[in-house]
């Protein structure tokens, strides 16, 4: 059991940020625990025993009992539950029920507790999650198992924060079937929102508000909405509403009036998320990068930093933190592109996709790609290692199939020209990694990761510090380079002071780097199975090898045992049939692209009930 725990719990959210010693410990206290299909895990009303952990398999949340039983939501694999009760001591609010066989890991509440006694920062995170879920209150039925309150504001006026709202809602509305509402705080009897929705202005007064009038102020359409005077009012009133809606609503959008930085902590204490809007302009980045630096790990934590396009950027100004997302203006064609992606992020819709290493077997990859975009899938990230990156990051730079298709074949055939006349002195590896970063470079030239459309996780091998590596920024074909760099064939390559190899050495199926971003995972395997190994080579009767062979399909035996480690934490496994190829066989583009087709075509109905659940 302790293998199998440490194996999967080491890649959930919070758990991934425990140090190996205290990821042991925390092993030490779990039983895990199997639930076939009906089963019930705990019903409403029982006394508060364990933290709950969803592994694998689909369980929901009900409310009721008998004829009156009614589902809130399901629990989706990764996902702690029981939190509520754990916490307050309280009666479980809900039954929670089995809707397929599933797997639970359990930790005791006080050997919990004790646990986050010792690592505080565990607690916080945990206390993140806490927020979201709503409690029941006494005479009050439970409609709403998580709400997120989304708060949205900027140092500066005009910074679109209303725009920014209005079209996230309508794009997270079409996402998903969840009740929303938007509401717009103002110091003032002005108003954005009655005006972009075409009403007449009608606002509740923070200073007067009691749960008993606050429906005759929302205005209800495909979502809610409300306008809001905060003049005069308490904190503690600001607090009450925003409770009070996530008690009726799944996510609660809110607007903010521009603020300066002594009011940003307080504001950001209230929601569960915040999106600030950063108008980069040298003052106002100085300001969030002070307010930065200051902040608490608790409330820096909830903070997305929003770039606003639309206003001026100075050449000169280098803006030296990390941002959530970059709004474009309004017409650009990628401002929908962007909000789907947030919005798709938020409603927990997002998709993953991890495409393994494997040489010419990668080219596979593409013809899984193809048959994804032309049944309407949609991938939210990719990752990949060795080969599979070259094709994860043609399709993250928005490229349509047959532009990708041009540019795998030249790469096919560039590959298929290398020879060991180039032998890398000191001996390193046979081939210069020169070689193939120019035939890398002139594929994506001088592209970097900013010219990214969807989110890239390129992964190669650390070589000095014995793990894996996720490259974020720079060349990408320098990235490529690095994660194709197999041992022994090529020499490694030095990118950011760090010496890569293949990332397919620790990393042949790439499936953990999504789990921060998405619920949801698709890996393409392309590795053979030790079954499909011997069919090849014995059965057929092929025994002609070459040194390439040998240390290819040493790397591949040793890799076996991360493959099946990612496989646990992937919903469905496309795994093409590439039996007769090879995977030096570079001249062989189209009939891989087949195969990949064929064996996506295979898997489809299981990603649509995926992505349909």
């Amino acid at each position: 059991m302790e293998s199998i725990s440490k194996k999967i719990i080491a890649d959930i959210y919070p758990f991934s940020k425990l140090e190996e010693r205290k990821l042991e410990r925390l092993i030490e206290s779990l039983s895990l625990w199997e639930y076939p299909r009906g089963h019930v895990v705990y019903r409403e009303g029982d006394l508060p025993d364990y933290l709950y952990l969803l592994i694998k398999g689909r369980l929901i949340a009900l409310t009721g009992a008998g004829a009156k039983e009614r589902s809130i939501e399901l629990i989706k694999k990764r996902t702690p539950f029981g939190i509520i009760s754990l916490f307050t001591g309280e009666p479980h609010s809900v039954t929670v029920k089995s809707i397929e066989d599933s797997i639970v890991l359990k930790i005791g509440k006080e050997e919990f507790k004790k646990f986050l006694e010792k690592i505080p920062f565990l607690a916080i995170d945990f206390s993140r999650i806490l927020s979201k879920r709503v409690k029941k209150r006494a005479g009050k039925t439970k409609t709403i198992f998580q709400s997120t309150k989304i708060g949205i504001c900027s140092f500066s006026k005009g910074a679109g924060k209303t725009t920014y709202m209005l079209d996230l809602v309508k794009t997270l509305e079409g996402e998903i079937k969840k009740d929303i509402i938007a509401v717009e705080f103002s110091r003032s009897e002005e108003f954005s929102l009655p005006r972009k929705m075409n009403e007449e202005t009608k606002y509740l007064n923070l200073s007067e508000f009691k749960e008993a009038i606050i429906n005759d102020y929302i205005n209800k359409e495909k979502f809610s909405w409300l306008c809001v005077n905060l003049n005069g009012a308490a904190d503690s009133n600001l607090f009450s509403l925003l409770n009070y809606l996530s008690e009726n609503y799944h996510f609660v959008f809110y607007e903010l009036p521009f603020m300066d930085k002594r009011d940003l902590a307080e504001c950001i204490v209230f929601g569960d998320i915040t999106h600030f809007f950063v108008s980069p302009g040298k003052k106002e980045i100085a300001a969030i990068r002070s307010f930065m630096k200051i902040a608490g790990e608790s409330i820096s934590g909830k903070m997305k930093l929003i770039l606003a396009e639309h206003r001026f950027i100075p050449k000169e100004e280098k803006i030296k933190f990390p941002f959530y997302a970059s709004i474009p203006f309004l017409n650009n064609a990628d401002y929908h592109f962007v909000l789907r992606r947030i919005a798709r992020e938020l409603g927990d819709k997002t998709l993953g996709l991890a495409l393994g290493s494997g040489g010419a077997f990668c080219f596979s990859h593409h013809g899984v790609l193809k048959v994804l975009e032309e049944e309407g899938v949609s991938i939210d990230i990719i990752s990949g290692s060795s080969v599979g990156s070259v094709i994860a990051a043609l399709w993250a730079l928005g490229m349509s199939a047959q532009e990708r298709e041009e540019l795998i074949f030249y790469f096919a055939k560039k590959m298929s020209f290398i020879h060991f006349g180039a032998f890398s002195l000191p001996f390193k590896g046979f081939l210069r990694s020169k070689k193939l970063a120019a035939i890398l470079k002139k594929i994506f030239g001088r592209k970097t990761f900013r010219d990214l459309k969807y989110p890239l996780r390129i992964v190669a091998f650390d070589f000095i510090k014995k793990r894996p590596i996720v490259i974020k920024e720079g060349f990408l074909y320098k990235a490529v380079a690095a994660s194709c760099a197999m041992p022994g064939v090529f020499d490694p390559v030095i990118f950011k002071g760090n010496i890569l190899l293949d990332g397919g050495v620790l990393n042949p199926l790439p499936v953990q780097f999504l789990l921060d971003y998405v619920k949801k995972i698709i890996a393409v395997n392309v590795t053979p199975s030790r079954e499909e190994t011997v069919k090849e080579y014995v059965h057929k009767k092929r025994f002609k090898f070459n040194i390439l062979d040998f240390i290819f399909g040493s790397i591949e035996t040793m890799q076996r045992e991360f493959i099946d480690r990612a496989l646990k934490l992937t919903d469905v496994v496309i795994h093409p049939g590439l039996e007769g190829l090879r995977w030096t066989e570079f001249n062989k583009v189209e009939e891989f692209i087949r195969r990949g087709e064929e064996a996506a075509r295979i898997k489809l109905e299981e990603i649509k009930n995926l992505i349909n659940e």
